[in-house]
C-alpha cells in the first residue's frame, strides 16, 4: 500500500505553475520521449542500510546502456514503511506494474516521510551515502528478468 504525503492546499498552486512550464519546455524542446512497453516483469523488493529497513524514499530503476538496456522509460516506485517497494512504469498508455527486461543502475532518494505515523521510523531511518543517489555513481545494478528467485530485489545497501 502506498503512503500518502500531506501538503497544504498552498502548496500546490506554484507546484502546479511550475510542473505547467516544466511540461511546456519540454515539449518544445522535444523532451524525453516514453516508449511503447512490451512485456513486463513484476519487481518487488526491500531496501534496508546495514540491515535497518529504510522507510522512506524513492528507488529508481534506470536502464543501463552500457549493458544493453536503451530503453527511455525509468521505471520507479516510493517505499512502503517496511522498507519493501514494488515497481510501476509510465508508459505512452498509462501505468504498467513491473519493468522491461533488461539491466538497470539503481538509484535511490531517501526522504522524509510527512505521515505523522511514519515520522517516528523517519526520524530514526539509516542514512545513505550520496553514491546511490546519482545514476553515474551508483554502485547498485540490478538484472530485470523473467523467473528471478525471491529475493532478487532487494537492496542491501551498507
Amino acid at each position: 500500500m502506498l503512503s500518502r504525503i500531506h501538503y497544504p492546499r498552498w502548496f500546490f498552486a506554484p507546484v502546479l505553475g511550475l510542473l505547467a512550464l516544466g511540461c511546456g519546455l519540454l515539449v518544445g524542446c522535444g523532451g524525453p520521449k516514453v516508449e511503447p512497453l512490451g512485456a513486463v516483469v513484476p519487481v518487488a523488493g526491500k531496501v534496508t542500510v546495514n540491515g535497518k529497513v529504510l522507510p522512506a524514499g524513492m528507488v529508481s530503476f534506470n536502464p543501463d546502456e552500457s549493458k544493453g538496456n536503451t530503453s527511455k522509460n525509468i521505471p520507479t516506485a516510493s517505499l512502503e514503511a517496511d522498507g519493501s517497494y514494488k515497481l510501476v512504469t509510465g508508459t505512452v498508455d498509462g501505468v504498467k506494474e513491473g519493468a522491461p527486461p533488461g539491466w538497470y543502475k539503481v538509484t535511490i532518494m531517501p526522504i522524509a516521510a510527512s505521515d505523522p505515523a511514519q515520522s517516528a521510523a523517519s526520524a530514526k531511518a539509516p542514512s545513505i551515502g550520496t553514491p546511490y543517489q546519482g545514476v553515474m555513481m551508483t554502485p547498485l545494478l540490478v538484472e530485470v528478468k523473467d523467473g528471478a528467485a525471491a529475493g532478487a530485489y532487494d537492496l542491501k545497501l551498507k
